[in-house]
C-alpha cells in the first residue's frame, strides 16, 4: 500500500520474500515502472515469474534476480541502459536470454549462478566481466564478447562426447583478445590432456591473471 500511494522517483528496490505472488508483484513492478527505476534486487524463496510489463522499465541499470521465471515479450526491444545482470536459480529459454543479454548495449557486468543453459551465443560487445563460475549447467557457448576484460568459466565440463569442445573452445577464447583476468576449470585441462591440440586464433597480449581450477588426483 506504501508503494502504491508513493509519490516521486524510485531509484532503487529491494525485496526479498519467502513467498512472492503473482498479482501484487505484477502491481509493484507497475508502479516501479513509472518511477525511474534504476536498480532492482529481488530474492524469492520459492519460484515465482517475472510479469512482461517489467522488460518495458528503459531506466534499469542493475537488475539483480533469484528464483524467477523469465519469458520476454514479443515486444520486447531490449533495456537500452542496463549495466549490470545478476541471475541466481533463475529459469530463462536460451532463445530469450540471447535475445536479452544482445539487446542491453550498454550491459558490462554478467554474472550467472545456479542455472540450466542449453547452447548459448552472448553476443555484447560492450560486456566487460562474465562470471559463471558455480552451479552453471552449461552445454556450449560462443563468445562474440571484444570488450571482454574479466572472465569466470570455471563452470566449464567437457564431459558430453557427442559435442565438438575443441570448437567450442574456439568459440569461447575466440573473442578474449583484451582478456587480462581469467578463471577456468579442471575439464579444460583434462581436455587437453587427452591429446588434444587446440589452435587458438588469438595471443593473450593482455593476459595478467589466469586461474586454473586443479585437483590433486589429475
Amino acid at each position: 500500500m506504501v508503494l502504491l500511494l508513493h509519490q516521486g522517483p524510485i531509484c532503487k528496490f529491494y525485496l526479498s520474500s519467502k513467498d512472492l505472488n503473482l498479482a501484487p508483484i505484477e502491481r509493484w513492478i507497475l508502479v516501479l515502472s513509472r518511477n525511474g527505476l534504476e536498480e532492482i534486487h529481488i530474492c524469492g524463496f520459492s519460484i515465482w515469474r517475472m510479469p512482461y510489463c517489467f522488460f518495458t522499465i528503459q531506466s534499469l541499470k542493475t537488475v539483480d534476480l533469484q528464483n524467477c521465471i523469465l519469458k520476454l515479450s514479443h515486444t520486447f526491444c531490449g533495456l537500452k541502459l542496463l549495466q549490470s545482470l545478476h541471475l541466481n536459480s533463475c529459469t530463462i529459454s536460451d532463445d530469450d536470454f540471447e535475445k536479452l543479454v544482445s539487446s542491453c548495449p550498454l550491459l558490462e557486468n554478467l554474472y550467472l549462478l545456479y542455472m540450466s543453459v542449453g547452447t548459448v551465443k552472448i553476443n555484447s560487445p560492450n560486456l566487460k566481466l562474465v562470471n559463471f563460475n558455480e552451479g552453471i549447467d552449461l552445454k556450449y557457448i560462443h563468445l562474440i564478447t571484444p570488450g571482454l576484460i574479466e572472465a569466470d568459466l570455471s563452470f566449464l565440463e567437457l564431459s558430453n562426447d557427442k559435442i565438438d569442445y575443441g570448437k567450442c573452445l574456439i568459440d569461447m577464447f575466440g573473442s578474449l583478445s583484451k582478456i587480462e583476468r581469467l578463471h577456468l576449470g579442471c575439464d579444460v585441462l583434462r581436455y587437453l590432456k587427452r591429446g588434444n591440440n587446440l589452435e587458438l586464433p588469438l595471443k593473450f597480449d593482455h593476459l595478467k591473471e589466469l586461474y586454473m581450477q586443479l585437483y590433486v588426483e589429475d
